[in-house]
């Protein structure tokens, strides 16, 4: 609708009851007139002094809003309140007051809409509303919508907009990750403590015995093992290292992850998982980084406090899912920094067989990009496949038969990763707590 439009339709909704106050006195009058009724005559001059009266007053203005919020950041599922204060001055009549919420929150207490009445004198009204944030991101509050209106409506209402606009920002869930206490041997998947960290200076713990290359100093060379294979390259001692170990998270952005509703769905798991997981590793002085699939995001990997604020940002702010890309194509992206830290990586996901060549292709490539972290053939490499599929079994019966093709296809994905020597923890958020997973994870690596 066109400003002239808009006009005309305001000058219209005041004008009515205008002519109908009008009216009804010119029917009065003239039916006075016709009976030679005194009483009618009399009735007929209420509509016409009404409509003195109200020309009168002025409809409701030089209104003020102040508005403040419990607090600018919060959790999934927390509670905020927001008060607000409106003050006004001039006029008689109705203020209508609306304020729009976003549409992942859920108003838990009180009314974001109120109708106050403006007599001669000032009003001043104070109002509360506590809202529960649902879906994690960055959310602007716009301002307060005011409407005032006219006593008798005789005069156009006011529409004005109040109170400043207010940035909230919701983080993902942190959910709690106990620490473990396992036997001290070299930790495969979940909890490289023992793992083998790429930069920093060697220590005195030997590791094992492999090939010269150049720059190796000489003094590590192992003259008793060269002398058995004389005809090849001299064999060196290497020993650990000394230094902050490293867990790297692939984060799946792609539609695949989208699976449930708005609130409810693999990538808002995902992302809880990631956090969480970053959490506890930086507490334990571990660099973290993260690579989100889809939107080829990379925070390169650090540690402390303000790496994990950085990831946390970055999650904050993936709200859609990401374009076509995959998991064969993000480590070509990330070679350098796979072979400079020697990561754990962490590839968060829901396994679909669409993905069964993507990750053919990609174990296969980290494979001789990555060093074997033990004699018994295992890569650093686990898949955390968040299973959501239990939502479509809900109700009818082919929902279920569907989630159960689905499960034999993810055995089969969870074999061929098996194959490579990487491995595959499943998180079905619905029904296990995510503590209980990493307990298994680290049980099934022992």
């Amino acid at each position: 609708m066109s400003e002239v439009d808009g006009e005309q339709a305001v000058l219209g909704g005041f004008e009515q009851p205008i002519n109908y106050i009008i009216g009804l006195g010119m029917v009065l009058l003239f039916v006075g007139f016709l009976s030679a009724n005194i009483y009618i005559l009399y009735l007929s001059l209420i509509p016409f002094f009404l409509l003195a009266v109200g020309h009168v007053f002025d409809t409701p203005g030089d209104v003020r809003v102040e508005r403040r919020i419990s607090s600018d950041s919060c959790r999934v599922n927390d509670v905020i309140e927001v008060r607000t204060k409106i003050a006004c001055r001039k006029g008689v009549g109705l203020i209508v007051v609306r304020e729009s919420i976003p549409r992942d929150f859920e108003l838990v207490d009180g009314s974001n809409v109120h109708v106050f009445f403006k007599s001669l004198k000032s009003i001043e009204k104070e109002y509360s509303y506590a809202m529960r944030c649902t879906v994690k991101g960055e959310y602007l509050l716009p301002p307060v919508e005011i409407e005032c209106i006219h006593i008798f409506g005789m005069k156009p209402s006011e529409y004005v907009r109040g109170g400043n606009e207010l940035r909230l920002i919701v983080l993902p869930l942190l959910l709690p990750i106990r620490r473990l206490r396992t036997a001290l041997t070299r930790s495969l998947i979940m909890f490289p403590s023992t793992s083998v960290a790429r930069r920093g200076p060697q220590s005195t713990d030997f590791r094992e015995i492999r090939r010269y290359v150049y720059g190796d100093p000489i003094k590590f060379i192992n003259w008793k093992a060269t002398a058995r294979n004389p005809h090849e390259l001299p064999l060196v001692n290497e020993f650990e290292r000394e230094g902050r170990k490293t867990v790297f998270f692939i984060l799946d952005a792609t539609p695949r992850m989208y699976v449930g509703s708005s609130v409810e769905n693999a990538m808002e798991y995902a992302i809880t998982a990631v956090a969480s997981m970053s959490y506890y590793f930086i507490r334990q002085a571990y660099n973290v980084g993260v690579y989100v699939l889809g939107h080829q995001r990379l925070i390169i990997p650090a540690s402390g406090t303000r790496e994990f604020y950085n990831i946390v940002r970055n999650l904050v702010k993936i709200r859609r899912p990401g374009g076509a890309e995959g998991f064969s194509e993000a480590v070509e992206k990330l070679e350098r920094y796979i072979v400079e830290y020697n990561p754990l990586i962490i590839n968060v996901t829901n396994l679909s067989i669409d993905l069964e060549e993507d990750i053919r292709q990609y174990l296969r490539k980290i494979s001789k990009i990555m060093r074997r972290s033990s004699s018994r053939g295992f890569l650093p490499i686990v898949f955390l496949d968040i299973s959501l599929y239990d939502i479509l079994s809900r109700g009818e019966e082919y929902s279920k038969l569907v989630g159960s093709l689905i499960s034999f296809e993810k055995d089969s994905l969870r074999k061929l990763i098996g194959s490579f020597g990487a491995a595959t923890v499943t998180w079905n958020p619905l029904k296990q707590s995510f503590s209980s997973v990493i307990v298994n994870l680290v049980r099934m690596v022992g």
